[in-house]
Order: C-alpha cells, then sequence, then structure tokens
C-alpha cells in the first residue's frame, strides 16, 4: 500500500510536466501563422476542430475501455511525435496530422486522478487535488514564459523558431514523460 501511494505520486508529479504543452499550443499559433506555412484563420480553426473531435472521440473510447497505462503511452508517444513532425513539417497536411496526434487521450491526466483517489483517504484528496492544480498553474505559468521569451527571441534574429521550441524543448520533455512513466509502470505491475 505504501509503495504503490509512493509510486502514484511519483506519476501524478510526472504528469505535471503536462502542463508543458500547454505552453507549446499557445505559441503554435504564432508559428503557424508565418512562415513556412503562413496559416489563415479558417486554416487555424480547422485545427481546433480536428483537435476537439480528436478529443472527444478518444474520450469515448476511454470511457468504453478504461485501460490507463495504454492510454498513457498513447498520449506521451503521439505528442512526442507531433513535436517532431512540427519541426520537420513543410506543409499544412503535417501540422494537420500533427494536431490529431497531440489530442489523443489528452484525457490521460484526469484518469491519473482518478487512479490517485484510490489509494488517499477522502480528507487527503481534497488536498492533493489542489496541490496539484496550484503546481500545474505554475509550471505552465513557467514554460508559458520561457517558451514566449524563446519565440520572440528567435523571431526576433530572424530565424526558424521550431527547432528551438518543439525540438529542443518539446521532444526532451515528452521523452522524460515517456521513460518515467515507463518505469513507474514496470515498479507498479512488479509484485512489491
Amino acid at each position: 500500500e505504501g509503495m504503490l501511494r509512493f509510486l502514484l505520486w511519483a506519476l501524478f508529479l510526472v504528469w505535471l510536466l503536462n502542463g508543458t504543452k500547454y505552453a507549446f499550443e499557445a505559441v503554435i499559433q504564432y508559428v503557424l501563422m508565418n512562415k513556412p506555412f503562413c496559416m489563415n484563420n479558417y486554416q487555424i480553426g480547422n485545427l481546433s476542430l480536428i483537435s476537439q473531435s480528436t478529443n472527444i472521440g478518444t474520450f469515448l473510447v476511454g470511457l468504453l475501455l478504461p485501460t490507463v497505462w495504454l492510454y498513457q503511452y498513447i498520449n506521451i508517444t503521439g505528442v512526442l511525435i507531433s513535436y517532431t513532425l512540427v519541426f520537420l513539417a513543410n506543409g499544412i497536411t503535417e501540422i494537420y496530422f500533427s494536431t490529431i496526434l497531440t489530442s489523443l487521450f489528452a484525457v490521460v491526466p484526469v484518469m491519473i486522478r482518478t487512479q490517485l483517489a484510490k489509494v488517499v483517504e477522502k480528507e487527503e484528496y481534497g488536498i492533493i487535488l489542489n496541490f496539484f492544480y496550484i503546481m500545474e498553474t505554475i509550471l505552465i505559468g513557467f514554460a508559458m514564459a520561457l517558451v514566449f521569451a524563446v519565440y520572440g527571441i528567435e523571431v526576433a534574429g530572424n530565424k526558424d523558431p521550431r527547432l528551438l521550441i518543439f525540438g529542443s524543448l518539446g521532444v526532451p520533455t515528452q521523452g522524460v514523460m515517456l521513460v518515467f512513466t515507463g518505469l513507474i509502470h514496470y515498479f507498479m505491475t512488479k509484485k512489491l
């Protein structure tokens, strides 16, 4: 019981890194409206439609087939591939596909909070949930400040910000999440 609580806390903390995804999603519209994509408002709107449709579809799948670990791996790997695709993309089709990948099982953090609720006392859950939201908000704010600062520096220097933002910041963050989620999953499924 004690080790399970520790591993769920570790998983909870690793998934705080998922908050960095909001920073990358906030800056991507600026990136896409500039060269080489020069997307217009209609195309940006299509991205939202694709994202929300994927979110709803994967949410329904999650309700019907609740296998949290599989969805965690799909989510992390999807975002990892998506960020790689964004900084390698030459056309709008790749960007639409990357949006689908980013949106796959975006509901996973909610599933993890549900798993944590199974091993904590009722009195602890409110405090833990508030702690999570506060930490996630701080991390999102820090990540957004960092990503927008990098974007401003890169654009001011007439450089393409995709490599630095998505390649140097986004891909490693998702890589760390994948490795630690794998390790935690291994220890949780091993007989303790």
